[in-house]
């Protein structure tokens, strides 16, 4: 009997033993995580556009018939075009963002341009200039690079052109003379720039120098593909020497009277009086605002204003400065047909 109970027991056991091993939870297959989620990296933004030289310079460029055409003339920022003889203008081009390598022809100064550059602060490249020309560059301490009298041997003569409309720089000799005389490039002013209500639109405007014996009349026709202005020349494309057009994204017009007078030594020559405030117009994206200029002193920039008082607001881009003799003569535009 008593073998009965302990043979009763020891089924029990392996019974309850069994019935654990049994019970004995079992591993979980391990299941995949979902997919993580997919981490979209923002756009790497532009990089900041930088300009190509150091800071700008400003080169007189002759624009007589027998200088045409210009070198790098379309890769200036800004280009004043003012009267300087008769019915000849000249150009003062400023580089910055785009460096020309090489420029010209280069001409001589007048006391204008020199009153214009003078805010700029940087180095202003001409070959010679008349008598008041020259007293002003001295008495204003402007950091000007002239092949007669400052910078003999930083600039070439082209062989193929006639003398005087064949003298050229280069950027690498204008950064090298501002180096040997420790000037300081600045750069240009930043300008401000924003949206305009509706203008008055326009198809080409047309600025009057010469005369039918000696034609000079510029033309600037809108190109809407481009949000762009063309520049013509007595009906024809204007080309550099390297047969690039040149364009205009901002054009502003400036009446200033011109005389015409003789002096000692210098001869005859213009005279014009920037120092002061006059009628203007400006364009940009095919429409034409009126305003008014202003240049209270030599040491300070022209200000413009639109005719309601606000100031005007630049388009991105490069300016082109025209001073004319009076807008009603020489100044015309052409509009839009508007078909019914």
């Amino acid at each position: 009997m008593r073998n009965n109970k302990l043979i009763l027991i020891l089924i029990t056991l392996v019974f309850v033993l069994v019935l654990s091993a049994c019970q004995t939870t079992a591993t979980p297959t391990p299941v995949p995580d979902p997919d993580p989620p997919v981490v979209i990296e923002p756009p790497a933004p532009e990089p900041e556009p930088e300009p190509e030289l150091p800071g700008a310079f400003f080169v007189m460029l002759d624009n007589h018939p027998n200088a045409q055409p210009q070198a790098n003339l379309d890769k200036a920022d800004i280009v004043y075009e003012y009267i300087c003889e008769w019915t000849y203008t000249r150009f003062m081009a400023g580089y910055y963002w785009q460096d020309p390598g090489t420029v010209g022809p280069v001409r001589s100064s007048r006391y204008y341009f020199a009153e214009t550059i003078k805010p700029y602060d940087t180095v202003y490249v001409h070959v010679g200039g008349n008598m008041d020309a020259f007293a002003y560059i001295k008495s204003s301490n402007i950091h000007n690079m002239c092949d007669i009298t400052t910078a003999g041997g930083y600039f070439f003569r082209d062989s193929s052109r006639r003398a005087p409309h064949n003298c050229f720089v280069t950027t690498d000799n204008i950064l090298k003379f501002a180096e040997s005389k420790t000037y300081q490039l600045s750069p240009l002013p930043e300008l401000a720039y924003g949206d305009l209500e509706e203008g008055r639109p326009i198809t080409a405007l047309e600025l009057t120098y010469g005369t039918e014996k000696y034609p000079n009349s510029v033309k600037w026709v809108y190109q809407a593909e481009e949000d762009q202005f063309l520049r013509y020349l007595n009906g024809e494309v204007y080309l550099t020497a390297a047969d690039d057009e040149i364009w205009a994204d901002n054009i502003i017009i400036i009446e200033a009277a011109t005389k015409t007078i003789t002096v000692p030594v210098d001869g005859e020559e213009s005279e014009i009086n920037l120092i002061g405030s006059g009628n203007a117009y400006f364009v940009r994206n095919g429409m034409l605002y009126e305003g008014t200029w202003e240049k209270p002193s030599r040491n300070e920039h022209f200000s413009y204003a639109l005719s309601d008082g606000s100031p005007w607001l630049y388009t991105e881009g490069n300016v082109w400065i025209q001073q004319i003799d009076s807008i009603s003569e020489d100044f015309s535009i052409i509009e839009p047909i508007i078909e019914n």
